[in-house]
């Protein structure tokens, strides 16, 4: 029955992406966790953890939302620039960059918002190159 746990991740997976494009934060939370929980590759990927930080910040969870955040951009960290370009959108990294480091900033962690804030105007730098 595994082949049907993987179709409840997906469909899990597509209600939370659809809930968070509805605004819907805590739906959007919950069906992320449990496609996660289904299917531990789906963790491993930065969309779902940087959508679960995102939500997390929209319902004032602001210590959630940097976690998910933090684990999204080591994942995209561990990525070459072809898989990066290939998963991601540049205004989905820049969005997950830019949470990332006001979460931290808020955190008190002002040297590794620091990193952040230079990581995302090289991306900047290099899209507008691109264009």
């Amino acid at each position: 029955m595994r082949w049907f746990k993987d179709i409840m991740a997906w469909v899990s997976s597509a209600r939370g992406v659809a809930n968070f494009a509805k605004r819907n934060y805590v739906d959007a939370a919950h069906w992320l966790e449990v496609a996660c929980r289904l299917d531990s590759r789906l963790a491993d990927w930065e969309v779902h953890t940087w959508i679960l930080g995102e939500s997390y910040l929209a319902m004032g969870n602001p210590d959630e939302a940097l976690k998910y955040c933090l684990e999204a951009y080591e994942q995209l960290s561990t990525r070459t620039e072809e898989e990066k370009d290939g998963q991601l959108d540049d205004e989905m990294i820049e969005s997950l960059l830019e949470t990332l480091g006001r979460l931290l900033e808020k955190a008190g962690q002002v040297e590794r918002s620091s990193e952040i804030h230079a990581d995302l105007q090289r991306r900047r730098e290099k899209t507008a190159r691109r264009r």
